[in-house]
């Protein structure tokens, strides 16, 4: 008895799986980027049988993440996903169409070439003619000069006449050569790429098999998704300055290359970081052990094997709270899981699997007075550049990442943006402004080194020159700075004779004034310290760039 029901069971599901797998393909209806990696959906209506149905999905790319592969239905239709599982397979690629066009074109490349054959060929009988032609006319013209019964005008004719047609006929046969021997080149270009058609072309392609229990015969919708890699996003910015209003546009930067083109789907940009994993790092044990050392050191050396020590970092304090901020002028669906900000753009996109960079708009907001300042640095470039200050004014914030600067005359170049909160202040810079001049000048009269007992003081001075070249009145920061010293034998001392500063941070040695400049007016301002130290160490001053950075 429990045999035959062993074996009524086994009829019934041999049965069940006897319908034909069917093949189908799902269109990619959303993509969700991270920023290595792409989460891709597809989903479509498919017709299902009722009990069991086997579905293959074609058309998915080679590199996807197989453990991501996952399958879903409605809940409502009462199907269930048994099992999803992928394979791939290699196929003989078939290129019938492209083959018959290139046969095609190699046939016209063909009769041309004989056609110009035959071209030459009368040209060679010509040649052959006219040679024996001219060997005639040779002949009875010398015959009649002995005679004397030739005029001087018909020798020349008929010399000219012969001349013009050598020169001609050898003309038409250099065209001919020409043409004959691009006809020649591109003929075995496109018997090379026949060659490679005709030729067995395997390529290895993915499917993914579901198998899928249905109550009923009836129509579900069937979701498919994968992550896949070579796909990236990053913020990126374009920041437009025109007649004192400023506009901000926030976009994302998408490049991908997975082998499948995105036509018109649902983007969604995710600042979450799934390439970091589930699971946090382990440390590695610090050991400790003594270095043996040559007899020169005085001392003996501990090294540390492990993880390397950093130093500290103070943790940011508790954000204040900050208001609302105005709504944005577009309109995108903003959404904050956990830690990671989620960007669902509006509309569809396409973007090619090409690997080249699309810009996809995400928000952008207009600030009418921004608050706008000048700024120079003259000890590193002799340039004032205009300060833009303004307010996050999303309700979102501004990732870090790349912005593109515009002013009224076009585009000035790329600067960088740091992350900033909601409602926090924005700061851009752009670029330089030709109608404010500065100019930094070491002071000769000033700058000199005198010795004193077991010490020498090495005295510095230098000038730096402001010009307004407008017709408005303008205020200028110009920022400076003089040595800090971290030795107790080393002193440094700012002198009185300095333009008096709005701000000084002693601890970093930093100097900003606030200069303002009446329209044509020139404005000097005055820095002049002095370093102490012992006349047996030596005074240097290296910089990150000696270029752009004079030696004091």
């Amino acid at each position: 008895m429990k045999t035959r029901n062993t074996l009524t069971t086994l009829l019934l599901v041999t049965a069940i799986y006897a319908e034909d797998a069917r093949e189908i393909v799902l269109p990619i209806q959303g993509v969700t980027l991270y920023e290595d990696r792409a989460l891709i959906g597809r989903s479509g209506e498919v017709s299902f049988n009722t009990g069991i149905n086997q579905i293959t999905i074609a058309g998915l790319p080679v590199s996807l993440q197989e453990p991501s592969l996952r399958a879903s239905v409605g809940a409502e239709s009462g199907a269930r996903i048994l099992s999803v599982s992928s394979r791939t397979e290699q196929k003989l690629e078939t290129q019938d169409e492209h083959l018959r066009a290139l046969e095609k074109a190699d046939d016209e490349l063909e009769r041309s070439l004989s056609k110009l054959q035959s071209q030459m060929s009368v040209i060679s009988d010509q040649e052959t003619y006219l040679k024996s032609f001219e060997q005639v006319i040779l002949r009875s013209l010398s015959e009649r000069t002995t005679l004397g019964t030739v005029k001087p005008l018909e020798i020349n004719s008929t010399s000219k006449f012969l001349s013009d047609r050598r020169t001609s006929l050898a003309d038409n046969r250099r065209e001919l050569d020409d043409q004959l021997v691009e006809l020649q080149k591109k003929k075995s270009e496109s018997q090379n790429k026949i060659r490679q058609l005709t030729r067995p072309n395997k390529k290895t392609v993915r499917y993914a098999e579901i198998t899928i229990s249905s109550p009923s015969v009836q129509k579900i919708a069937l979701n498919l998704s994968y992550l896949i890699d070579n796909a990236v996003w990053m913020p990126r910015y374009e920041a437009h300055l025109a007649g004192g209003k400023l506009e901000v546009q926030y976009l994302g930067e998408v490049r991908q290359q997975t082998g499948e083109a995105w036509n018109d789907v649902a983007i969604t940009l995710s600042t979450a970081r799934p390439s970091l994993g589930a699971k946090r790092p382990k440390l590695v044990p610090l050991r400790m052990y003594l270095v043996e050392t040559t007899a020169s050191q005085q001392k003996k050396v501990v090294s540390v094997t492990g993880d390397a020590e950093e130093a500290p970092t103070e943790e940011d304090p508790a954000a204040p709270s900050v208001p609302d901020a105005p709504p944005a002028l577009e309109e995108v669906q903003v959404a904050e899981r956990g830690t990671s900000v989620v960007f669902e753009l509006p509309g569809t996109s396409t973007v090619p699997s090409d690997h080249r960079s699309y810009k996809l708009p995400i928000m952008s907001f207009t600030d009418e007075k921004p608050e706008l300042s000048f700024e120079s640095t003259p000890k590193l470039l002799r340039y004032v550049y205009l300060k833009c200050m303004t307010n996050n004014k999303t309700r979102f914030p501004l990732l870090a990442g790349p912005v593109d600067i515009f002013r009224e005359s076009g585009f000035m170049g790329t600067s960088n943006l740091k992350f900033v909160a909601p409602g926090k202040t924005v700061e851009f810079s752009f670029g330089i402004d030709e109608d404010l001049k500065v100019i930094r000048r070491r002071d000769p009269e000033s700058t000199f080194s005198k010795k004193s007992g077991k010490k020498v003081t090495h005295h510095f001075a230098f000038d730096t020159e402001l010009a307004n070249y407008k017709d408005t009145p303008q205020q200028v920061t110009v920022i400076d700075n003089y040595p800090v010293s971290d030795l107790e034998e080393v002193a440094v001392e700012l002198s009185p004779m300095t333009t008096r500063s709005d701000r000084n941070v002693q601890k970093k040695g930093h100097l900003e004034w606030d200069v303002t400049l009446k329209p044509g007016e020139k404005k000097t301002i005055h820095l002049e310290y002095e370093v102490t130290l012992p006349k047996d160490l030596r005074w240097q001053v290296i910089t990150p760039n000696p270029a752009a950075m004079p030696r004091e």
